[in-house]
C-alpha cells in the first residue's frame, strides 16, 4: 500500500487495486476480485471503495488520484462514509452519493 493512515473513526489507504487486496492479504473484498485489477489515470478495476473489511477503511486509487477528477473520488467515497457513520442506510446509496457529487462539481465549476 503506497499510504497507510489511521484516523480515529477509520483507516485511509492509497495505493493501487492490487494493493487493496495485499493490504488485507485476501482474493477478495466486496465482491470484488483481486484478478481482476488494472489501474490508469483514466480507468481504474476500484477508482474508490468505503467499506468495513476487517476494520472501516477508506480506499483511493492512487493513479486516479492523479485525475482531474480526484477531488469527486474523494468526496464521493467520504459521503459512503458519512452515510456508514451515522447508520444509515438507502437502497439507493449509489444513486444519492452520484448526484451529490454531480451536484458539487457543478457548483464548482461555477465558482
Amino acid at each position: 500500500m503506497k499510504t497507510a493512515f489511521r484516523f480515529h473513526d477509520f483507516l485511509l489507504l492509497i495505493g493501487k487495486s492490487v494493493d487493496l487486496f495485499d493490504y488485507f492479504k485476501t482474493d477478495s473484498i466486496a465482491g470484488l476480485k483481486r484478478d481482476k485489477c488494472f489501474d490508469s489515470e483514466s480507468s481504474a478495476y476500484i477508482a474508490g471503495l468505503c467499506n468495513e473489511y476487517s476494520e472501516r477503511f477508506i480506499y483511493l486509487n492512487s493513479e486516479r488520484l492523479k485525475s482531474e477528477d480526484r477531488t469527486e473520488l474523494v468526496y464521493h467515497e467520504s459521503f459512503h462514509h458519512a452515510l456508514r457513520h451515522y447508520d444509515i442506510e438507502l437502497k439507493n446509496e449509489e444513486s444519492v452519493v452520484e448526484f451529490a457529487c454531480q451536484t458539487a462539481k457543478r457548483i464548482m465549476e461555477k465558482i
